[in-house]
């Protein structure tokens, strides 16, 4: 797996918890609501790209594309609703207006989920894998951008429009957020392709970018109340973040890990195979040499080239010979002699045309033994190979023995042969000209007609053939399209003597079949625990928030002052401890109360008794003070009667 495969993989993590956290923070907002639906969208966008790019799962990637497309679809309409909405634009009020906006994406959402008019078959690239374009590719990016410019026109408004810094200071961030994709876009899907140069996937990475700076600007400056949670879903939330976070790297990295492996094993047996054909292949060319040789040096051939013979005696002795040869050896269908000029002068063939003078069989048989290239047979319609060798009388050169065998005898035979291969690997070869030259395990009539231009036929034409080896070509994953296009894993064999390419091929899909059932496996396994783990952090969460909304309640009535609230907490924990301690100090708290009521009563009856006694005393004092005031009376009239006495006298 290429890390390349990371950028969407984390877009997919990032974008889930952006979409689920904005929509928590307040799921009654419009631009809550629109928001959580373009991360959502982005994160099955990217998603639908990790599993497209990643080698382990190229025979499911075709699922990877449709969730691009679904994911990338809807994407662009989202933004701008979203920017409407937030541009407070009226239309949004209307349902039409509402449906016109959505009914291009959901055009090209149908398009992509039942043809191949956005994309088609799926090609390597140096990180991973990615779809061909379809005809209406360029369309579905012009509707993206357009989208997106749209977006960006009525932010730019907003802006202008806004009263306050607030909304200024958002609106800056949502047009450098948009921003970010609309240059993004323009450079990997409009100018990449006509300059044709291949730029690493970043659509995801950068669109995220945008998901993140809009979330920021959202939180930072929107009108939302703050976010809570209670403790049980705060575990919760972090057992979830905890486990996708750690399920998800361990899938990749144990499917990498076998992946990897699975190769490993295939190559090798592959490798082995293909040296065993190929070695097998040698044999039956030597054996077609060395018997075209040892025909050439035999008398009857010698003696139908020598001019000293009789030509009577040599022609049927040769003819016999031939008859003979060809009865004899099963894989021989033709012999001619050649003589020095190149003019055929026995054959079991009817050949129309007796001079060969300029043929490739003669000039080179002339120098020495030539294995020429398997062709149809004029004569018997049968795919052959002819084998030319020089033929001496006296150390001289004298003519040219040429023996045609019957490449579907031993060569077809030993191609043919697809024990160890499954249902779906195939070994065939492909000439210099990068012809097929032996049968196809799938395609009829494929011999000397089916052209084949994978990159494991280039690798080995540039390496052994042409003498180069380009750089583009060292990059060739080990992972190719073949002439059927369908991804295949192979290896090649080259066999020089006669600069073929044997390749030894297998569908992917079937290669690594083990693989995606243990993969499949491993999520079944992860998925089984992660209900399992569920259930048991729900149980855990629980039993740890149980007991605080218990002491929280309890507290709340021993405030109010309901001292024999009971706490019944079993936890066998700190928060039982607490909860004693919460009993402890509520058995206290009425300890005290019942002795400062007590007190209080004691002390009241204290100053019940003071206050009697002051009472009483008062009363003595007011009538004291009441004599008094009499005496003074009674004293200040005698004092009047004695001086009016006085005054009478």
């Amino acid at each position: 797996m290429n890390y390349y495969v990371l950028l969407p993989l984390v877009a997919f993590l990032a974008n889930l918890i952006l979409g689920s956290y904005i929509l928590l923070k307040d799921s009654k907002s419009t631009l809550n609501k629109l928001y959580s639906l373009f991360a959502f969208s982005i994160a099955i966008w990217a998603l639908g790209n990790t599993i497209t790019f990643s080698s382990f799962l190229f025979h499911s990637s075709f699922n990877g594309v449709n969730l691009e497309f679904a994911g990338a679809s809807l994407l662009p309409a989202f933004l701008l609703h979203f920017c409407l909405v937030f541009s407070k634009r009226k239309i949004t009020s209307s349902k039409r207006v509402v449906l016109l906006l959505y009914l291009p994406g959901l055009i090209f959402l149908f398009i992509s989920q039942t043809t191949e008019l956005l994309s088609g078959n799926l090609k390597s690239v140096y990180w991973g894998y990615t779809a061909t374009d379809g005809v209406l590719y360029a369309p579905f990016i012009a509707y993206i951008l357009g989208y997106i410019t749209l977006s960006l026109f009525f932010i730019h408004h907003a802006k202008q429009e806004g009263n306050s810094v607030k909304e200024k200071k958002q609106a800056t961030l949502l047009t450098i957020a948009i921003c970010i994709p609309l240059i993004g876009g323009i450079l990997t899907e409009v100018i990449s392709p006509i300059i044709n140069f291949e730029i690493i996937p970043l659509s995801t990475t950068l669109t995220t970018s945008t998901a993140v700076i809009i979330a920021y600007a959202i939180t930072k400056y929107g009108l939302m109340t703050p976010l809570s949670f209670s403790i049980k879903r705060k575990l919760i939330a972090i057992f979830l973040v905890l486990l996708i976070s750690i399920s998800t790297s361990s899938i990749v990295t144990v499917t990498t890990i076998s992946t990897n492996t699975m190769k490993d094993h295939i190559y090798a047996h592959l490798e082995t195979t293909a040296q065993s054909r190929a070695s097998h292949i040698e044999t039956i060319l030597e054996d077609y040499r060395q018997n075209t040789e040892m025909l050439a040096t035999g008398n009857p051939f010698r003696d139908i080239v020598d001019p000293t013979k009789n030509y009577t005696e040599r022609i049927n002795q040769v003819n016999r010979r031939i008859d003979s040869t060809i009865e004899s050896n099963k894989a021989i269908l033709g012999i001619r002699v050649l003589d020095k000029n190149g003019i055929i002068i026995a054959s079991n063939c009817n050949d129309t045309d007796g001079d060969k003078s300029n043929h490739e069989l003669f000039l080179k048989g002339k120098e020495g033994t030539y294995i020429g290239e398997i062709h149809l047979s004029e004569f018997t319609s049968n795919i052959v190979i002819s084998i030319s060798s020089p033929i001496f009388v006296n150390d001289m050169f004298s003519g040219v023995l040429v023996v045609t065998f019957d490449a579907e005898y031993d060569i077809f035979r030993v191609m043919n042969d697809h024990t160890g291969l499954g249902d779906t690997g195939k070994s065939y070869i492909v000439n210099k000209d990068g012809y097929m030259i032996t049968p196809s395990r799938f395609e009829e009539d494929a011999v000397l007609k089916q052209k084949v231009n994978s990159e494991q036929y280039r690798l080995c034409v540039n390496e052994h053939i042409n003498g180069s080896f380009p750089e583009d070509i060292k990059e060739v994953p080990t992972t190719y399209q073949d002439y059927r296009d369908c991804t295949v894993l192979g290896i090649h064999h080259y066999i020089p003597e006669v600069q073929w390419c044997l390749l030894i091929e297998m569908d992917e899909e079937e290669a690594l079949a083990s693989i995606t059932m243990m993969q499949n496996m491993i999520i079944i396994l992860f998925s089984a625990i992660a209900a399992i783990s569920l259930i048991f952090i729900n149980f855990f969460a629980g039993s740890l928030s149980d007991p605080i909304i218990k002491l929280k309640d309890a507290a709340n009535s021993i405030r109010q002052g309901n001292f024999d609230t009971k706490i019944e907490i079993t936890s066998k924990d700190e928060i039982e401890e607490l909860a004693n301690a919460f009993s402890d100090m509520a058995k206290d708290l009425k300890e005290q109360q019942e002795n400062l009521e007590r007190k209080v009563a004691e002390r009241t009856k204290e100053l019940e008794k003071k206050i009697d006694e002051l009472e009483r005393y008062k009363k003595v004092t007011v009538g004291r003070e009441l004599k008094m005031v009499e005496l003074k009376k009674q004293i200040q009239q005698l004092q009047k009667n004695g001086k009016s006495g006085g005054n009478q006298s």
